[in-house]
């Protein structure tokens, strides 16, 4: 008489109806593994996503200028403007100090206000006007004038028109931003900085600059470093985090699972001491109880995957108030993580199963 596969079968699935205890925790213990895998990864690819845009929100995050100070000629705007990206914001900005009618120095910028406002986004505005906008000090300095309205600059006067008041809490609250067709009409003075908002992370912004500096040697182009190191910071904090919780969740599942299949092992020995006794020999046993690992592994991959993108989809709307949306490129690595696991799970269980002997486990000794 020898040991067939059908009746290898039905050891098998003695061991998941009979000893439901032993296989339902290893089986928790998998998907509990595999939904934290599958939460943690949706977390941190959808929030590089989110943080990264969100970071892109701040302003500019790279500055050019040119080499020797100076200011920007036609074909070097245009050079820049082809460098980058249609998603992406380019603002060029002249500068000039004029004076208010009392003498009262003030600086004036000229740019693009739709770009400005573009590569801003968190500007707050406040009022419309066709004029540009004026900082909210400026503003408020200004009511002490008699004529509010009139600019001088190298002799040349210009009255400004209704202007929206822009608050920033920064340097741009002390300067007036006018037009660049008017300002320039008035000043005569070119673009001498360039500001740019590159879409993206920090691979997307060292793209943009090599491409400025390629396209123009006589250009400087530079990151605005608080915004990319503040990025660069907490993205990798973000993945220490998420990193260092799965690990320990992990090895917590491994010893779960050791445990578990070890003990169903040493309920189960005189079973293996029979299929050994009727002709098995120790690899056909020793695969019957790897599949039993990967059929565990299979079963749990599927729900911890279901559980783990629920999770994502949770976490992302309570706490970033913004969808975790479910990716299936994370299934692969998640359904190969739980198979190692189980292996490994599995590996000490199969060395006690090797020291069974059929003559003295069935004397009961």
């Amino acid at each position: 008489m020898t040991f067939s596969s059908s009746m290898a079968t039905r050891v098998m699935m003695r061991s998941f109806t009979v000893r439901k205890g032993r296989t339902f925790t290893a089986l928790m213990a998998l998907t509990t593994a595999v939904a934290v895998a599958t939460a943690m990864l949706n977390l941190y690819v959808d929030l590089e996503a989110k943080l990264t845009r969100e970071f892109n929100k701040v302003g500019a995050n790279v500055v050019v200028t040119k080499v020797d100070g100076g200011e920007f000629s036609a074909e070097m705007l245009e050079s820049v403007r082809k460098s980058l990206k249609p998603e992406d914001a380019m603002v060029p900005v002249a500068f000039a100090i004029a004076k208010t009618q009392s003498g009262r120095p003030v600086v004036v910028a000229g740019i693009n206000p739709e770009a400005a406002r573009k590569a801003n986004p968190w500007w707050a505005v406040s009022g419309e006007g066709s004029g540009g906008l004026i900082g909210a000090r400026v503003a408020e300095a200004l009511k002490e004038e008699d004529d509010a309205s009139l600019l001088t600059f190298k002799g040349k006067a210009y009255k400004l028109d209704a202007t929206a008041v822009l608050r920033t809490g920064g340097p741009e609250d002390s300067r007036i931003y006018l037009p660049h067709e008017q300002f320039q009409e008035w000043t005569g003075v070119r673009p001498s900085l360039i500001e740019l908002s590159v879409q993206g992370g920090a691979q997307e912004v060292d793209g943009a600059i090599n491409r400025i500096q390629q396209a123009a040697p006589l250009l400087s182009a530079k990151p605005v470093r608080q915004v990319t190191e503040a990025e660069t910071r907490v993205l990798g904090k973000t993945k220490s985090v998420l990193l260092a919780s799965t690990i320990v969740i992990v090895v917590l599942v491994v010893v779960c699972v050791i445990s578990s299949l070890t003990a169903s092992v040493l309920e189960r020995r005189k079973d293996f001491a029979v299929m050994k006794a009727l002709g098995s020999s120790q690899g056909a046993v020793a695969m019957m109880f790897l599949a039993e690992s990967l059929i565990l592994a299979f079963i749990a991959s599927l729900l911890g995957f279901a559980i783990g993108s629920g999770a994502a989809a949770a976490i992302g709307r309570l706490n970033f108030h913004a969808a975790v949306v479910p990716r299936l490129s994370v299934f692969p690595p998640v359904i190969l993580g739980a198979v190692m696991v189980a292996l490994i799970s599995a590996a000490l269980p199969l060395l006690r199963l090797q020291k069974i002997e059929p003559a003295v486990m069935l004397k009961g000794d």
